[in-house]
């Protein structure tokens, strides 16, 4: 470990987030099941145990144990050394790209601050389907999140003796920033957590001179100061993770969620359909320093899709490996390996550890979707006319296209029958017989591949053969 530390770094991080996302309480409330963490000002934050929690994981998985130690410490028994690297709370950004700390009174003046200020910006309606297409046992529930395009500022400090070694880690770790595991808070295999690198301001100093003693006496401690430090580039690591493209479009309608307000509403005064598209507001950044909430947006939250996937996944995993109904294997899909690798398990069992999925799929969001509606109504058998109550308006989006991306971790734990059953998975959903969204029994939510399949790739240029 190090012992001569007389070199600091210091650096001043802004991120974005890609996604919605949330780090929560450990409590809901008397409508809502999970609930923001805030800080004093009632704004969402980021704890620095949160920062520093998954930047050891991502850096374990990259550069190993011996080199995590030297920069995050270790502890065992009476032996340990304390961590060479400090992070600070990542504290939100107001609409002038200005880190918000300390008590504010004047958070409601700002319109970016005053809409992330809500109890619930964002609320999530989900729902956990199990094998015959019914909501699963506990499986309906919501969740709290902040928007997209929402930013926060933190600060990075690290001690080394000045070696290009140490010298080396700090910037590894920051490079991590902008790995596409690095996901924050609630939910990161189901779209949400998403962040992305804004910038870097940086300096070091060698406190054994004048000149370095002065800077690091002269550092800013706010994080709305830049101070002495300097725009720094740093360069993300070689993407070796495996991706999928998969560019459809919707045959007809469809409709995922259960949004809150009409996409296709005219005026105030039309009534809205009875039901509605998921869609939420994100936030815009013009100029990289002006913020704006943006008009609701149609989304396609990852969950959906990934909920489809991995019932599919299961459907074909055990075809090909000739487990079948007769020979007692449970229906559940949750039970199938190849959806415990690819999407992750949990588990209440204490002797059984649940698992991330290593199968990553953000949030689509349609700015301008072509929206239409249709009327439904239920028929009495006996008298021929419409059952009392049973007449309805449903809101749907109209052939949208999509792009969707699978981005699959550690590559190497997913085998190859695991990797068959994903992109027959892939092909059926291409091909019009996996619908997304409520509906699917009616005819919603068909879509096509935009190309024939067999002519996509893994990125790793590997041609499936189906």
């Amino acid at each position: 470990m190090m012992t001569n530390t007389a070199v600091y770094h210091y650096f001043r991080v802004v991120i974005q987030a890609n996604t919605p996302h949330g780090i929560h309480q450990d409590h809901g409330d008397v409508t809502h099941d999970v609930l923001l963490l805030r800080d004093v000002n009632n704004l969402p934050a980021i704890p620095a145990t949160s920062l520093a929690g998954v930047l050891r994981h991502l850096y374990m998985d990259t550069y190993g144990l011996t080199e995590t130690e030297h920069l995050f410490g270790y502890a065992d028994g009476e032996d340990g050394a304390i961590s060479a690297l400090s992070i600070s709370w990542a504290l939100v950004n107001d609409s002038d790209n200005n880190a918000i700390e300390g008590i504010r009174p004047d958070v409601t003046s700002d319109a970016l601050l005053h809409f992330l200020a809500r109890d619930k910006p964002i609320v999530r309606q989900r729902v956990r389907l199990n094998s015959q297409g019914c909501t699963d046992d506990n499986g309906k529930f919501d969740i709290t999140l902040i928007p997209a395009g929402t930013r926060y500022t933190f600060f990075v400090g690290y001690w080394s003796d000045g070696s290009n070694e140490q010298e080396a880690r700090i910037h590894q770790a920051l490079s991590l920033l902008q790995s596409p595991a690095f996901r924050l808070g609630h939910g990161t295999r189901s779209g949400y957590g998403s962040f992305g690198l804004c910038s870097i301001e940086g300096a070091h100093w060698d406190l054994r001179t004048r000149e370095g003693q002065k800077g690091y006496s002269e550092r800013p401690r706010k994080r709305a100061e830049v101070g002495n430090l300097k725009p720094i580039s740093i360069e993300a690591l070689q993407d070796t993770v495996l991706s999928v493209d998969i560019n459809i479009k919707a045959e007809s309608g469809w409709r995922i969620g259960g949004g809150e307000q009409s996409l296709g509403a005219s005026s105030e005064q039309e009534k809205a359909p009875d039901l509605l598209p998921q869609s939420e507001i994100l936030i815009c950044w013009s100029g990289q320093q002006k913020a704006t909430l943006s008009h609701r947006q149609a989304v396609i939250p990852a969950s959906a899709v990934k909920g489809a996937l991995s019932h599919r996944v299961a459907f074909h995993y055990r075809r090909l490996s000739g487990e079948f109904a007769e020979q007692g294997v449970s229906s559940g899909h949750t039970e199938c390996d190849a959806v415990s690798t690819l999407f992750g398990s949990a588990n209440s069992d204490i002797e059984v550890q649940g698992a991330a999925g290593l199968v990553i799929i953000d949030d689509v969001y349609i700015e301008a979707p072509k929206v239409t509606s249709q009327m439904h109504n239920r028929i009495d058998m006996f008298t021929g006319g419409v059952i009392n109550g049973a007449l309805f308006e449903e809101e749907l989006l109209w052939q949208t296209p999509l792009s969707l991306k699978l981005t699959i971790l550690n590559q190497d734990k997913v085998s190859t029958l695991a990797r068959k059953a994903l992109l027959l998975s892939l092909d059926d959903l291409t091909q019009g017989w996996l619908p997304l969204g409520a509906g699917g029994s009616r005819g919603h939510g068909c879509f096509l591949g935009a190309t024939q399949w067999s002519n996509n790739a893994w990125s790793d240029e590997q041609v499936e053969s189906l």
